[in-house]
Parts: C-alpha cells; structure tokens; sequence
C-alpha cells in the first residue's frame, strides 16, 4: 500500500489561551490522518503553554516547543526547523480549519499537475461572518495585493528554498513571502469552497488590528516595494504607473489610495529633489 505524504502543520501561539484548544482540536480531527502538528509557544504569559501540554499529552503527533517573544515570522520560521512534512501549512492560534481541509488540499497535490500552492476561499466568523474570496493571482497581481492566507498548503522545500519569512518585518510577512515564492513555484489550484475559517475578533485585538490602528500595514506596504523594487519595474510599475493602476482599480482604491502608495509617492519625490 502507498503511503500517505506527511503534512506538517506549523501553530505558532502566543497569549492564545481562549483559542488554542479550538484550534488544536480542528487539526486532531481532520479526516487526513499523516499529520505532524508543530505548536510553538512565543513567550506566552499566560496559560497558553500549559493548556497545550494538557492537550497534547496522549497525542504523539503533536509536539510543542517554547522560545522567547520574537512574533509570527520568527517563530514560523523556528517552527519549519522540526518539519519533516513533504506538506507544509501554517494555522494561527485563532483560525481554523475545515475537517476536511488537510485531505482536500493533498488530493490536489496528488493529481500529477506539479502543483505548487493550494489556496482556499475564506469564512470569517466571530465578529464577522461572510466569505472571503481573494483576488486571483497572477504574477502582476500578486505585486499590488495578496492573493493568498496564510493557510494555503505549500511544499515544504519551496518554503526552504526561498528563505523562508523576513523575519524583520512586523506585518504583511505573509505577501512579501508569497510575492519571493510565486516568483518561481506560481502553479496554484484554489479550492472554491469555504475551508480555511479566519476569526475577526470581537474584541479587535488581533495583531492584524493591532498593526493597522498603529500604521505599521503602510510602513510594510513600503518595505514591500522598496525590497522588491526592480521586480516592480521589470513588470513595468514605475511608482508612478503603479499609483496611477492602484487608484484606477476601485476595490483597492477604496482600501489603499491615499494610504501607502500615496505616502509612497510623496516620500521618494522628495528624495528627489
């Protein structure tokens, strides 16, 4: 009989005690069953690494690991050093996915198609409760938005192979990361049903309010574009063109015209002068 290929899942935790058992426990039921699941406590003050203890304790294919504060890429990337895992997937403390998400995404791997990305579409739930469907993506429009969550399910020597997360970034980690890893493994299927499940929180307290209540999304937006500042070119967006493009589209008008790309604009005019 063939085996299954491993998937490895990579949660990092930190401060998550009201969440974390809902999330281990969507991983512990999926209907795929070689899974290895990678929990990684990031300086946690609260109960969150003796709830996980107690949790995992009759499950062997959990493992949790501890290290001092360092945020979500640092610790993503600390998780990745444990995997063994052909399959790679990265859930937060808070999300969840579906029971069939893990046997769904390697049914796709599967079909022979040298498949790079498995995208999902998105159900918020808790403060909000619609679907999310991402922009499809192309080279072009992986440039302007992100395309993918961060719990799309990838090979895990792609991940290795283009250096894993900028570990100096704050925010937006995740597109500078799919912007390096389409740049050469861009084969992506999307799943067009709800399996990935992204709670928006009651109490707004999540690191993706917290960062756009403290401007930092439009500090990354700008060490998103200067990192990557010839590839912009080579796909003709000059800062210019690009503003130009961005406020034509009126979605992300609405979201980032006059945000980021203006700040952008004004910052590296007046270098100029």
């Amino acid at each position: 009989m063939k085996l299954q290929p491993l998937v490895s899942v990579i949660i990092p935790a930190y401060n998550a005690e009201n969440t974390i058992i809902e999330t281990l426990e969507c991983v512990a039921r999926q209907t795929y069953s070689d899974i290895e699941t990678i929990v990684v406590n990031d300086g946690s003050t609260d109960r969150t690494s003796s709830i996980i203890e107690q949790f995992i304790i009759d499950k062997p294919h959990f493992s949790l690991y501890s290290k001092h504060n360092e945020g979500l890429a640092a610790t993503r990337n600390y998780g990745f050093q444990f995997v063994k895992g052909e399959y790679l997937l990265f859930l937060d403390a808070d999300d969840l996915i579906d029971l069939n998400f893990v046997k769904l995404c390697v049914d796709e791997f599967q079909t022979g198609n040298n498949i790079d990305i498995v995208a999902t579409q998105v159900q918020h739930f808790e403060r909000e409760n619609d679907i999310y469907v991402f922009p499809k993506f192309s080279l072009d429009t992986i440039l302007k938005v992100n395309c993918f969550t961060i719990t799309s399910m990838i090979k895990s020597k792609a991940f290795k192979d283009i250096g894993m997360f900028d570990v100096t970034m704050k925010f937006h980690e995740d597109w500078e990361m799919w912007i390096r890893m389409t740049e050469k493994y861009n084969n992506v299927v999307r799943i067009d049903q709800p399996l990935f499940w992204y709670r928006k929180r009651n109490a707004h307290d999540s690191m993706c309010d917290l960062n756009f209540n403290d401007n930092v999304a439009n500090e990354m937006h700008l060490y998103i574009y200067q990192k990557h500042f010839y590839r912009y070119l080579q796909a003709g967006y000059s800062l210019e063109r690009l503003f130009e493009t961005i406020r034509r589209e009126e979605l992300l008008r609405k979201k980032y015209y006059g945000v980021w790309y203006r700040k952008l604009f004004y910052r590296l005019r007046k270098t100029k002068r």
